[in-house]
């Protein structure tokens, strides 16, 4: 059964950036389309991998021009192989930093079974599809002393027009830090680091991107931090959180149009 989304407006139409965040519990997957373009942001977990699967053909996208994988947990990466069985994928994007572990060691498996071979991110990228510009950033380290996992965890920036997006993976505060030390320009819209668990960091990363829109990935089992919602919202954040249902926004270069 395909996933639950919010009611298209009636001007949306006008808007050819759609980016939808799946309600998916405290699982990332995030599509992003315009008229003929598609990348689709991590795929969830295995569980719910044959729902994404089938929103993205509900939604008419047959072919994914690229799918980025942020790091190798289930709940990022197990939706792959429905992914790929489904949908035609012209290229995957990984993180360079591979974590050994049963979630990895599955997602490895799953590649090799569809004779599929991922592209390492090693230094920044840029890719340009119809009219939106990806940029995304790997980890600088090799190794990090703590939560390597998520640490390893590939940004992805995005924009449209005059319009940012921040997606930040699973990221906790030594990766959160390398990102904000290279003075990164401001965001309208951030995707908050691991499910909305408080970081020490998530402060500074708020004052230093100013963002309009924030989406929070958490469950109702799998609650995000009180305390990172204070801070959103006393930072004036539009907040969407993905257990109360899918967010959309839609971009036409120069407004964002957000509905959940």
């Amino acid at each position: 059964m395909p996933l639950a989304l919010p009611p298209s407006p009636p001007e949306a139409g006008s808007y050819p950036f759609r980016l939808i965040c799946f309600d998916l519990g405290k699982e990332d997957a995030f599509l992003i389309t315009t008229p003929h373009s598609a990348v689709l942001i991590d795929t969830g977990s295995k569980e719910h991998g044959k729902e994404l699967a089938k929103t993205l053909l509900e939604l008419g996208v047959e072919r994914l021009n690229c799918l980025v994988l942020t790091h190798f947990d289930a709940d990022h990466v197990g939706g792959v192989h429905q992914i790929l069985k489904r949908l035609t994928v012209e290229q995957i994007l990984q993180s360079p930093l591979f974590s050994h572990n049963k979630d990895s060691q599955q997602y490895r498996l799953t590649l090799k079974k569809h004779g599929v071979s991922p592209d390492k991110v090693r230094s920044a990228e840029q890719l340009q599809l119809d009219g939106v510009s990806y940029t995304l950033l790997p980890p600088r380290k090799k190794h990090y002393a703590q939560d390597e996992r998520n640490n390893a965890s590939l940004l992805v920036h995005v924009r449209h027009g005059r319009n940012t997006f921040l997606f930040t993976g699973d990221a906790r505060e030594a990766r959160v830090s390398e990102y904000l030390d290279s003075e990164p320009e401001r965001c309208d819209w951030l995707k908050i680091p691991h499910h909305g668990h408080y970081q020490r960091t998530l402060l500074r990363l708020l004052h230093a991107l100013s963002p309009r829109y924030a989406v929070v990935t958490s469950s109702e089992e799998r609650r995000e931090d009180r305390r990172t919602l204070d801070a959103l919202r006393q930072a004036g954040c539009q907040v969407a959180l993905t257990r109360q249902g899918a967010a959309v926004y839609y971009s036409d270069g120069e407004e964002i149009l957000a509905v959940q």
